[in-house]
């Protein structure tokens, strides 16, 4: 072989080789979770959501909304407006296992970040009137602000994300922060979205994943997905929100067989009852995009979950995102007219 002709083959291997490494790269990158959710320190639970695909799918955030006094001071000093600006947002839940069965207060504790379009300028100098004091952590001002006995951290890492957190502990506004730095990598995050994040079907908009443990049921719930993990049986709870057509919801807890089968024939009969209790309560308003989507409602179990899935027409959801005055409006102009009354012509008396 001379060599040109090896000169060549070594050129086509080293080509094919980073071929191979760009092609799992971006493989790998695909598969990842959302940068906002691999930030989050460890917790309980975590969830995500993102609104951009929300907003082109319907008028979400072009609507004309009447904020509290106190939301719209934060408005017109930072430029910022949620359901306009932010596009994904991921909160790491922590529950508190020493709460007492006498406690009414929530105990959870939550860190966040979002990201979407803010005016970085204007809102760092809207956090530095509030905060009591400012921590400089490797390059970022975190904002120490009390609030309701506790102190909320603010830190703008970026001028499109914020993260936030209340926890006791300092540590976990500053794991993201650290995080933010490692943000390339495709790896990381918290346990459960390294572990069961492969199980959130690809393009999800909203999901979360939630290992609260089972506690004695005189201990009272202070946050939704320990009474949802109860009532699927105590495992690993991966929830999803999808939509091509229509949304496409699913839900699997995670436990062994013999269990999967008894919570799947438990979730059946509640579910059979309720269609029964509804049939014969509203037998005469027939709501057919809510009946479709009770009637796509199929819970199965699998050799290592019970599964749960649905589906919600799209005309169904449209009707969540309008508000009271237009649904009132749409009710007025598609509802049957009177007809009004003919004039009758004029006679006149023979003379």
């Amino acid at each position: 072989m001379n060599r040109a002709r090896k000169t060549g083959l070594t050129v086509g291997i080293i080509v094919a080789a980073i071929m191979v490494v760009l092609g799992a790269a971006i493989y790998l990158r695909s598969r990842a979770a959302p940068e906002a959710a691999r930030l989050l320190p460890e917790a309980d639970t975590i969830l995500y959501f993102n609104l951009r695909p929300v907003r082109l799918a319907t008028s979400f955030g072009n609507k004309q909304i009447n904020h509290d006094p106190e939301y719209e001071e934060f408005v017109r000093q930072t430029g910022v407006q949620f359901e306009r600006d932010l596009d994904e947002a991921a909160f790491a839940i922590h529950s508190n296992a020493h709460r007492t069965a006498n406690s009414d207060e929530d105990s959870s504790r939550y860190s966040e970040v979002f990201i979407g379009r803010f005016n970085s300028e204007k809102l760092s100098d809207y956090l530095k009137k509030l905060s009591q004091s400012v921590e400089q952590y490797h390059g970022h001002d975190i904002y120490n602000i009390p609030h309701d006995n506790r102190t909320v951290r603010v830190s703008v890492l970026a001028p499109n994300m914020v993260a936030a957190s209340n926890t006791d502990d300092v540590r976990q506004i500053h794991h993201i922060a650290d995080q933010y730095g490692k943000s390339a990598l495709p790896f990381g995050g918290p346990e459960l979205v390294r572990d069961f994040y492969s199980e959130v079907p690809f393009g999800s908009l909203a999901w979360f994943i939630s290992d609260v443990p089972l506690r004695n049921s005189n201990v009272p719930s202070g946050w939704a997905p320990q009474f949802v993990s109860q009532f699927l049986g105590g495992g690993v709870l991966v929830a999803s929100l999808r939509y091509t057509t229509a949304i496409h919801l699913r839900a699997d807890s995670f436990v062994s067989s013999e269990k999967a089968k008894d919570v799947a024939d438990n979730l059946n009969n509640l579910l059979a009852l309720y269609r029964k209790f509804d049939d014969s309560t509203h037998p005469d308003v027939q709501n057919a995009d809510l009946k479709a989507a009770l009637d796509s409602i199929k819970i199965e179990p699998q050799s290592d979950r019970v599964s749960l899935t649905a589906t919600l027409p799209r005309e169904l959801v449209a009707k969540l995102f309008e508000s009271p005055v237009e649904a009132e409006t749409k009710s007025q102009t598609l509802a049957p007219q009177p007809e009004s009354p003919k004039k009758s012509k004029p006679r006149h008396r023979k003379r």
